[in-house]
């Protein structure tokens, strides 16, 4: 006697449960914010999830109203550009077995070239100081205190200065990415 199967009843998408977080973790509120998305289920519908900005310092200032849309699209293009140099090419790994003395060549393409180009017309522009603070934040997720303290400083005054300082780096971000017009000349 064969053994009897059980048919699988199909998926009723009316009775899926809530998907919807009732409770955050304590002290967790303060790098919480709502963001509007397309719901995987259902096509062409929005639901609204919850955003960690605890390690984007970048978003967490564009959420506060910080900085504004254009100084937020140019730290992320300059993100962007930094991750496609960082994938780029390698260094010879001596590791890798050396066979019949061939050369296999790596070509380096259009869009890590257009990245180098626009990161180092970012850092002409920058200067050193600029560079190293936009790095410090964008690249290594460093709050504004952070680099306070790791410059050797905790100071308000100070803290504001450095705050004022990377907010002119990201207009300058604006400007060579594209986002912003330069002002007019009086």
């Amino acid at each position: 006697m064969a053994p009897r199967t059980r048919r699988r009843q199909p998926n009723d998408l009316k009775n899926v449960h809530d998907r919807r977080a009732g409770e955050s973790n304590r002290g967790v509120e303060n790098y919480l914010t709502p963001k509007e998305v397309d719901d995987p289920y259902e096509m062409g519908s929005k639901i609204i999830v919850m955003r960690n900005l605890r390690d984007d310092p970048l978003a967490w200032m564009h959420s506060r109203k910080v900085i504004d849309e254009a100084q937020y699209q140019g730290g992320l293009a300059f993100q962007i550009d930094f991750e496609t140099i960082q994938a780029g090419p390698k260094a010879i790994d001596a590791s890798e077995p050396y066979v019949d003395r061939s050369f296999r060549h790596r070509s380096i393409s259009a869009a890590f070239s257009d990245s180098l180009a626009r990161l180092n017309r970012a850092d002409r522009e920058l200067g050193q100081l600029g560079a190293s603070l936009t790095r410090d934040v964008l690249i290594h997720g460093m709050s504004i205190q952070q680099i306070g303290v790791a410059r050797g400083t905790g100071r308000e005054a100070e803290l504001k200065y450095i705050g004022r300082r990377f907010r002119e780096c990201l207009d300058c971000l604006a400007l060579v990415y594209g986002f912003a017009m330069p002002r007019p000349s009086p």
